[in-house]
C-alpha cells in the first residue's frame, strides 16, 4: 500500500484588527474583575462592510490546559447566547417610529411621571418625566415613552408592522456568520402577542438578542441603513500564499432610509454628550450610542440583583468605522448600563484611537487626541453613592475597598471625591454628605436647602430630592449646574434643576 503524504492546510486571513482585539481583550478582563461581573462580551464589527474587527468573551479558557476548562468559558457568547437588551433596543423603536412618520425629533412626548400602565401591567422609568421633546426622550432613556410609541406604530400601521422592522434589522434570526454555533435569539411571532408584548418590546423586553445581532442592527444605522452580512474569514489561500478565496462585503437588505439613519445618529450622540451615557464619552471625537440596564430572567421570573448592563455606540458619529457594544453579566459594582459598561467602552475607544489617527474629529489635533487619552487610560473610576442609603453605600464602598466617613444615617446627598472621576493617587477614602429626613423635623427644610446638587448627574439630583420628600422639577439634560429649593403656588415642595 502506497503512503498518503501529508498535504498543508489552508491559511485563513482574517478580518480581526489585531491591536483592537489586543485592547479589548485586556480592557474587557480589568472591566469583569473591577465591577465583580459573572462575565464579558465585546463584539466590534464595521459596518460599511459587515468584517468583525474584535470579538471576545471573559473569563476565557487556555486551549493548552484541558483539564481545567469550564463549559461556560468554552462558547463564544457573542453568538451562542442571547439576552433582553434593555435600552439599547429603543434605537429599533425610534427608527421603525421616524420611518413611518409618527414622530420627529422635536416633537413633544408625555412621559407621564414615570409611569403608563398597559393592562395589567405597569412601565416604569428610574425617576418621573413629563413633557419632553423626542431627542430628549432617547437622552433620559424613557421607557414610558419608547413603549408607547411601539403601540402608536403598531395601531397606525396594522398590527405586524412593528414586527416586521424588528425581523428587517436582522432579530428572531441567525446573522450568518461564518462561525459555528449561531444561535437566532427568541423572538414571538405576532399571533403570539398578548396585549402587552409590544410595549414591552419597544423598550427592549420579552425578546432575546444575541450581542453579534444587536451590534449589526446598530451598524445598519451606522451604515445609513443597509444591514450587512458579518464574517470573519477575508481570505483563503494555499501554504505557499496562493490566493483561493477572497470574501467580499454582503449586503443583506435596506432597512430605513438614509436620511433617517443620519437623524438617528444624530439624536444618540445627545444620549453620550447629554443623557445615560456620559461615561463613555472620549473627548476628540463623537460618539452615537445607547446605555442598556435589563433584569435576567432566572427560574420563570425576574430576579432583582441578576442584571445585564451594556453600551453600544458607533464611532466617528458622522460617518462611523466602528460600532462596539460592551456586555455585562450580572455587575455587582454597578448594574447600570452608564458606570458599568460605559468606560469600559470608554477606555477602549480612548486607547485605540491612539493607534488609528484617522478617527479624530477635525476640530482636534492628533497630538492633543494622545495628551487626553493617554490621560486617562490607566486612571481608575471613583465609585458615585450619591443618593444611596448610607448602609448600602458602606456595604458597597467596602467591597470596593474604600473607607467612607459620615455623620449620621441618611441618604448621601454629596461625596468628596466627586463620582465618576478620575482617582490620581493611591487614597481610597470618601467623605460624604447625609439628609436624614426623619430627623430634625422642625428644621428640616432649612437643611433640605443646603444640600447641593451642582455637579450631580439629572439621575442622581432626582434620587437627592425625591428623598427629601420634594418635587422634582428638571429643566435639560446633563448635569445640575443651577437649582432652587422652593414652595409652589399650590403649596407644594419642589426643586428646580437646570441641567446641560
Amino acid at each position: 500500500m502506497d503512503p498518503i503524504e501529508a498535504q498543508n492546510g489552508y491559511t485563513l486571513k482574517l478580518t480581526v484588527d489585531i491591536t483592537l482585539q489586543k485592547i479589548v481583550e485586556f480592557e474587557l478582563e480589568k472591566g469583569v474583575e473591577f465591577l465583580k461581573a459573572r462575565s464579558g462580551t465585546v463584539v466590534a464589527v464595521n459596518p460599511e462592510t459587515g468584517e468583525i474587527l474584535a470579538m471576545a468573551s471573559y473569563p476565557s479558557f487556555d486551549p493548552m490546559d484541558r483539564k481545567d476548562i469550564a463549559y461556560e468559558t468554552i462558547k463564544n457568547k457573542a453568538i451562542t447566547d442571547y439576552y433582553a437588551p434593555g435600552s439599547t433596543f429603543k434605537l429599533f423603536t425610534a427608527a421603525a417610529a421616524l420611518e413611518e412618520g409618527i414622530i420627529a425629533e422635536e416633537d413633544t412626548v408625555d412621559g407621564c411621571g414615570g409611569s403608563i400602565r398597559f393592562y395589567d401591567k405597569t412601565i416604569v422609568d428610574s425617576h418621573p418625566m413629563f413633557k419632553m421633546t423626542f431627542a430628549e426622550a432617547i437622552e433620559n432613556s424613557s421607557n414610558v415613552v419608547f413603549a408607547s410609541l411601539a403601540n402608536a406604530i403598531e395601531k397606525a400601521e396594522g398590527s405586524s408592522r412593528f414586527y416586521k422592522y424588528i425581523r428587517d434589522f436582522g432579530f428572531g434570526a441567525p446573522t450568518g456568520i461564518d462561525i459555528i454555533g449561531e444561535v437566532k435569539g427568541n423572538l414571538l411571532k405576532p399571533e403570539k402577542f398578548t396585549g402587552v408584548t409590544t410595549a414591552y418590546i419597544g423598550h427592549g423586553y420579552e425578546i432575546g438578542v444575541t450581542p453579534l445581532q444587536l451590534t449589526m442592527g446598530y451598524a445598519a444605522v451606522a451604515n445609513d441603513g443597509l444591514l450587512m452580512k458579518p464574517y470573519i474569514v477575508k481570505e483563503i489561500a494555499t501554504s505557499s500564499g496562493k490566493l483561493i478565496k477572497e470574501i467580499e462585503p454582503k449586503l443583506i437588505r435596506q432597512v430605513i432610509e438614509e436620511e433617517n439613519a443620519r437623524r438617528l445618529r444624530k439624536m444618540f450622540v445627545g444620549v453620550v454628550e447629554r443623557g445615560t451615557g456620559t461615561t463613555a464619552r472620549v473627548e476628540g471625537i463623537n460618539i452615537a450610542g445607547k446605555t442598556g440596564t435589563s433584569q435576567q430572567y432566572v427560574n420563570h421570573s425576574f430576579k432583582t440583583g441578576n442584571y445585564n448592563a451594556s453600551f453600544i455606540g458607533m464611532f466617528p458619529a458622522e460617518d462611523p468605522k466602528v460600532v462596539m457594544l460592551v456586555l455585562m453579566d450580572r455587575p455587582k459594582t454597578f448594574y447600570y448600563g452608564g458606570p458599568a459598561a460605559g468606560p469600559v467602552f470608554k477606555s477602549i475607544v480612548a486607547r485605540w484611537i491612539n493607534s488609528s489617527h484617522g478617527l479624530v474629529n477635525d476640530n482636534y489635533s492628533i497630538d492633543s487626541v494622545l495628551s487626553i487619552t493617554n490621560r486617562h487610560i490607566s486612571l481608575p473610576l471613583i465609585p458615585s453613592v450619591v443618593g444611596l442609603k448610607s448602609e448600602n453605600a458602606e456595604s458597597y464602598l467596602e467591597e470596593m475597598q474604600y473607607s467612607v466617613e459620615y455623620d449620621e444615617e441618611g441618604i448621601i446627598s454629596s461625596q468628596e471625591p466627586r463620582g465618576n472621576s478620575f482617582r490620581r493617587n493611591n487614597k481610597k477614602e470618601i467623605t460624604v454628605q447625609t439628609f436624614n429626613p426623619e430627623n430634625d423635623l422642625d428644621n428640616k427644610d432649612a437643611k433640605v436647602k443646603n444640600i447641593k446638587l451642582i455637579g450631580l448627574s439629572k439621575r442622581q439630583a432626582v434620587s437627592v430630592i425625591s428623598s427629601a420628600g420634594y418635587k422634582a422639577i428638571v429643566k435639560g439634560n446633563g448635569s445640575v449646574y443651577r437649582q432652587n429649593w422652593r414652595i409652589n403656588s399650590q403649596n407644594q415642595k419642589e426643586c428646580l434643576i437646570y441641567c446641560r
